[in-house]
């Protein structure tokens, strides 16, 4: 009970933390949004909620994909918590993961499975993202607005890509060769932190065994193509949810004649979610917001409306996942053993 109590407090200075750290911001989002036509304010508000309600399912569906038996309203807080993890302390979703495994020993189930079901969700979100932001790109050269260091950056979001999906793919069909790959990689960075460092980064023979696990439970996949339908379907959902509330905001200041377009849509949106993966503060708040607004104005909109609209799209989508997020972690803290 003691533990219990002494993380929740911690969530919430965390969330506190948040807060009083971007007071400023939270003012800014307030008079925005009070500028913005009310019904379009609160058509984003809900269709946010929606996209947070459409990552569970995800989840969820990745978990029956792999035998993985938990109910949806119990996969509701759990990936809420996730989300309030890495949004408070960003590492490519790793943290978030650890609530997932903290909950299938809870729940006896087979963790090789879970860190697979979480492999599968970044995988499916960045092969999905991937195709949207090659889009986005190609929108932005044939208007002649494509800048050298987002191709470079999206070039490495690409290559991260194929790199996990080669990772798959060997786990299933060549594990010795993923384990020989690791070798390759692990064993000169280790020689150099051991001279730099006087100790391994990296636990060879953990990542080795982790192969193991993988190469175990991808087998697991084999023959479940149409099983993989719903999940195919709700990451497809989760940006097109975030387009949604994109559009929404927009509508919420632009004029009423302004035309907006699905191209210049999926380029702000690209651009702003490649920004948010390589910044380096959390969830890339105040370098993102810079970027889409500088994209959406040099595709003709109005630079004062399209300021509102994105302070209030990254307003809503910063700072909803992670109330709700800390609301939903103290209850995954209480509904456990204390394993956390």
């Amino acid at each position: 009970m003691r533990w219990r109590s002494l993380l929740s407090l911690a969530v919430f200075v965390v969330l506190g933390y948040f807060i009083l750290r971007h007071l400023g911001d939270i003012s800014e989002l307030d008079r925005a949004l009070r500028q913005g036509k009310p019904a379009w304010v609160l058509a984003a508000i809900c269709l946010q909620l929606l996209g947070l309600i459409d990552t569970a399912a995800l989840y969820w569906a990745l978990y029956r994909l792999l035998i993985l038996k938990i109910s949806f309203s119990n996969m509701l807080p759990l990936s809420l918590s996730a989300q309030f993890i890495n949004f408070s302390a960003p590492s490519s979703g790793l943290g978030g993961t650890v609530v997932f495994l903290n909950d299938a020993k809870r729940r006896g189930l087979e963790t090789s499975k879970v860190v697979l079901a979480n492999f599968l969700f970044t995988l499916f979100n960045l092969i999905w993202f991937s195709i949207i932001l090659v889009f986005g790109l190609f929108i932005l050269f044939i208007q002649h607005q494509l800048k050298l260091y987002e191709l470079l950056s999206a070039s490495l979001m690409l290559v991260t890509t194929l790199a996990l999906l080669l990772s798959l793919i060997l786990a299933g069909l060549k594990p010795s060769w993923l384990r020989g790959l690791i070798t390759l990689v692990v064993k000169p960075i280790n020689s150099l932190t051991k001279v730099l460092l006087k100790r391994n980064l990296m636990d060879l023979e953990a990542a080795q065994g982790w192969v193991n696990e993988l190469s175990n439970a991808v087998a697991a996949l084999r023959g479940k193509q149409r099983e993989l339908i719903p999940s195919i379907l709700f990451t497809m959902g989760t940006d097109a949810l975030e387009l949604a509330v994109l559009y929404a905001c927009l509508k919420a200041f632009l004029p009423g004649f302004v035309v907006l377009s699905l191209g210049m849509l999926i380029a702000a949106y690209g651009i702003g979610i490649l920004f948010s993966s390589i910044a380096i503060t959390p969830q890339g708040l105040g370098v993102v917001e810079g970027a889409m607004g500088a994209t959406l104005v040099s595709l003709g909109l109005p630079v004062a409306e399209v300021t509102l609209a994105i302070l209030s799209y990254r307003g809503l989508s910063f700072w909803l996942p992670l109330l709700v997020g800390a609301l939903a972690t103290r209850r995954v803290i209480h509904s456990s053993r204390g394993e956390l």
